[in-house]
């Protein structure tokens, strides 16, 4: 039995590139901030549409308002029986959101 030989390969990028090997900027990355709200809801953006599966709860944070001033403002009965598609003020001093609900 013969060995003919061994044959050892090298494989890299070999580019010269001046972009290959820049560094890349930072990512941007979204972080909870403690800061407080800095803008108000304007006046044309105080209503709002309860959609299927809202709670008060959800909508307050929604808006940075409190639940009771939801419940006080729109003289709610019961704060647990809001139904979808009932629209409902929203106090001012909160902030507007940063998503849509369609």
């Amino acid at each position: 039995m013969a060995i003919i030989g061994v044959v050892a390969v090298s494989a890299g990028c070999g580019t010269t590139d001046r972009a290959s090997t820049a560094t890349l900027p930072p990512m941007r990355t979204t972080t909870s901030s403690s800061a407080p709200p800095t803008s108000t809801i304007p006046e044309g953006e105080r209503f709002y549409q309860i959609q299927p599966n809202d709670t008060l709860a959800i909508i307050a944070e929604r808006y940075g308002v409190s639940i009771q001033s939801i419940v006080t403002l729109n003289a709610l009965a019961d704060p647990d029986a809001i139904q979808a598609g009932q629209t409902i003020e929203i106090p001012s001093g909160g902030t507007p959101p940063t998503t849509t609900t369609p």
